[in-house]
């Protein structure tokens, strides 16, 4: 907060503060961006609160504008150097106050009617409407050239999340950036239409009609005309062989989609932890050697199944038995998924046609719930 001075402190201290040129030396606070002056004294000694970060301090050596005082000096714009008196505003008539809040009023309902509609187009993440030009960059390059040797990563991206072809990802994206163009333009130009109509209403008969329009009218006809239909992909001739590039993206699309599948069935057995297979693999050794040695005469270290028995209440024979059972489900697992892997890998080596990544799209997505 600004400490304030009365005026009869104010001249008081402006006779102890005269200097041998006959000017005194004023500190002013101003806004700092407009000049406008909010406070000023004469006390050499005054520092306002130095959190604040909108006001500006300046020391002035002269004499003030006649007439300024701190209850009018909000009037006054002062620029480091000269002052300048903003001049009393002259209120407007009450009409013309009426018809301007109106106005503010019709425009913020077209801006929320119109922001409504496009809320779904627009992205929602940081920097999103850079990325989506750049998959559209790179779903027109391989529209127009399935088989020129270009980075398609974000494309690929969007065919593995989704399980589909490239082409198919390239098209959806295509589709998509078509239909936000389409929206854009459409709430561009209504938009543009009854701003212009807001803008240049001269009575108050104008802008309740135009009230009632944007009420009843023009939400139902946005919603309306944006209702597109489900999205359907360009057809394709599912049995016409993959040029090279195109084949290339297409395996490496699929292998990563195996990829992903497999491994989630492999982490079952607790792989997110770092070296958590050495750590398995020394549990199993030793739970094996427990079952099998004679503990009395054995010298081998059985801490860790000991620990183990005794967080979970269990004795350490089970604990034992426990992990075998574990490790051999572990090893089964592992040997299945590795002939899954070995069988559709060969498939994905030898795809040709649309039809044959069609096919293993789907066989993959459906060992997920196996």
């Amino acid at each position: 907060m600004i400490n304030h001075t009365t005026e009869t402190e104010l001249t008081t201290a402006s006779e102890n503060n005269k200097v041998t040129d006959g000017k005194n030396l004023w500190i002013l606070v101003s806004q700092v961006k407009s000049n406008r002056v909010v406070y000023f004294t004469d006390d050499v000694n005054y520092q306002p609160c130095m959190e604040g970060n909108w006001y500006f301090v300046t020391q002035y050596r002269g004499s003030l504008p006649a007439g300024m005082t701190l209850a009018n000096c909000w009037s006054w714009r002062f620029n480091g150097h000269v002052f300048k008196h903003a001049g009393d505003k002259i209120a407007k008539p009450l009409h013309e106050r009426l018809m301007e809040s109106n106005r503010n009023a019709l425009l913020a309902l077209l801006k929320e009617k119109i922001n409504l509609v496009r809320k779904n187009y627009a992205p929602q993440t940081t920097m999103g409407s850079l990325l989506r030009t750049q998959k559209l960059t790179e779903a027109n390059a391989f529209i127009d050239d399935p088989n020129a040797e270009s980075a398609l990563e974000l494309l690929k991206g969007v065919a593995l999340a989704r399980d589909i072809s490239i082409h198919q990802a390239a098209e959806l994206i295509k589709s998509k950036a078509n239909e936000t163009e389409q929206v854009l333009t459409v709430t561009e130009q209504i938009r543009e239409k009854w701003r212009h109509s807001i803008k240049t209403a001269k009575t108050e008969a104008e802008l309740i009609s135009i009230r009632e329009i944007l009420i009843s009218d023009v939400y139902p006809d946005l919603s309306t005309r944006f209702k597109f239909p489900a999205t359907t992909f360009a057809p394709e001739d599912w049995d016409t062989p993959l040029q090279k590039i195109h084949k290339a993206h297409e395996i490496a699309r699929l292998k990563t989609q195996l990829a992903e599948v497999l491994n989630k069935k492999r982490r079952s057995n607790g792989a997110q932890f770092l070296a958590n297979e050495v750590l398995a693999r020394h549990k199993t050794d030793l739970a094996k050697k427990y079952l099998m040695s004679n503990r009395e005469n054995d010298n081998e270290d059985f801490s860790l199944l000991e620990n183990y028995a005794k967080v979970h209440n269990l004795t350490v024979t089970d604990t034992a038995k426990m992990l075998v059972v574990q490790a051999q489900n572990f090893e089964k697992t592992l040997i299945q998924t590795e002939m899954v892997k070995d069988r559709i890998e060969a498939r994905i080596n030898s795809i040709k046609t649309m039809r044959n990544i069609q096919k293993l799209s789907i066989e993959i997505t459906l060992l997920k719930n196996d």
